[in-house]
């Protein structure tokens, strides 16, 4: 396997340890102007499982203990946007080597050049553009100040407060937010019939009927190109735990600089 960065090597000991699998024919290489992404390693047949990710390392507002440590009256003032877990990741990132996503989270980034980062005289040259409607800077900083930042002020037994200008600052709000946004996506609720209650997270055993299905966060992120098969417990059709993707129609070669666009997700 092709590894460039120690961070690519830190990522995938943590994801393997935690009971991740990454198909030893796919490699991890560097890709000029476009970030990190797999290769193909060797052929790879139609329908060959390229990884698996047990649910448990998903990082979702299901499985970050913060919202059993905040208690649901301080939980639900977060609102059923994307603030809940914006600040999941924000808390869990302040806890170092004590989260259990530690292995990912030291390995996002940590500035973007997207317009939400913009400057206010850079965003001038975009005068007469209706995109400057839609960035949603204005919106954001709102929800953080009206629903995030008295919670964090509020709750120093959670949210330590020597962090506040750092992992909880408005500018990690922001970033943690793009952090979403390029790297979430929403899987069908684990929970079935044959479920039992020691096989879903601690969180899941609160009633979510009226909670928004949230975005789950993990390390690898699928294009629109490949399919996810859904079956009746879940991604490709496996039980609660654990989510399969597969090769889409031809397969992939080594001959070929196939990718499967985990561009910038690890």
């Amino acid at each position: 396997m092709d590894i460039d960065r120690p961070t690519t090597e830190t990522f995938l000991r943590w994801f393997e340890s935690s009971g991740g699998t990454l198909n030893p024919s796919v490699g991890i290489s560097e890709f000029p102007g476009m970030g990190r992404g797999a290769v193909a390693l060797h052929d790879i047949q139609k329908d060959s499982v390229l990884f698996t990710i047990p649910r448990g390392i998903l990082l979702s507002t299901k499985t970050t203990a913060l919202r059993k440590h905040l208690g649901e009256k301080d939980w639900s003032l977060l609102g059923k946007g994307w603030q809940p877990l914006i600040v999941s990741m924000m808390w869990e990132e302040s806890r170092g080597s004590n989260s259990p996503w530690s292995g990912y989270l030291q390995d996002m980034p940590t500035s973007f050049d997207t317009l939400m980062f913009w400057t206010q005289q850079e965003l001038e040259e975009l005068q007469g553009s209706t995109i400057r409607d839609k960035i949603g800077k204005e919106e954001a900083e709102k929800d953080y100040h009206e629903k995030v930042l008295p919670i964090l002020q509020r709750r120093y037994d959670i949210f330590d407060p020597n962090f506040l200008d750092t992992f909880f600052s408005l500018q990690r709000f922001h970033i943690n937010g793009s952090r979403i946004l390029s790297r979430s996506f929403q899987v069908e609720d684990w929970q079935d019939d044959n479920a039992s209650d020691e096989s879903r997270p601690e969180e899941q055993e609160e009633n979510d009927e009226d909670e928004e299905n949230p975005p789950q966060l993990i390390a690898a992120q699928p294009s629109q190109q490949d399919d996810v098969e859904a079956g009746p417990n879940g991604p490709a059709g496996l039980d609660e735990t654990e989510t399969k993707m597969k090769t889409r129609m031809m397969g992939m070669t080594s001959e070929t600089e196939s990718r499967w666009c985990l561009w910038q997700t690890f």
